[in-house]
This record gives structure tokens, C-alpha cells and sequence, in this order.
């Protein structure tokens, strides 16, 4: 094994597979999948009863507003 490689450390989960780990990558690449249950559980208690209360049209066009404007930064940022 070379560079990289040797650092690699094998583990085994419940289901016996092997699972590679990285020890060289930063804890927010290894915890991300935590991390993003932790948000979309956030994201669903704060959004439900702001949905319940606005008009589904309301929500319609702010995601679309949303999604242009995330969309545009995008695109600025790749012609950097």
C-alpha cells in the first residue's frame, strides 16, 4: 500500500461488509450523514406549521424565487 492507501483503516458494520474510513478527511466528511438528519429534522418541525399557515400558492412562488436565486448564484460563481 501507498501514500494514502496505507492510512486506510477497515471496519466492520452490523451487516459484516467492510467499511473504509479515512482518517486523513476532516470529521465534517466523515459526521455529514448526522449532520444532514439533524437539519432535515429541523427543517421539518420549523416547516410544517409555517406551511400550515401560508397560502400554497405563496409557497409555490417562493420556491421558485428561491430556486432561481440559488440558481443565478450558481452560475455567477462558475465563471469564476
Amino acid at each position: 500500500m501507498h501514500g494514502r492507501e496505507s492510512a486506510r483503516i477497515l471496519l466492520r458494520n452490523n451487516s459484516s461488509r467492510p467499511t473504509t474510513v479515512d482518517p486523513t478527511q476532516p470529521t465534517s466528511v466523515r459526521c455529514g450523514v448526522g449532520e444532514d438528519a439533524t437539519l432535515v429534522t429541523n427543517a421539518a418541525l420549523v416547516g410544517r406549521p409555517i406551511g400550515d399557515r401560508l397560502p400554497k400558492r405563496t409557497i409555490r412562488f417562493g420556491a421558485a424565487a428561491l430556486f432561481a436565486v440559488f440558481g443565478l448564484v450558481l452560475l455567477a460563481d462558475a465563471q469564476r
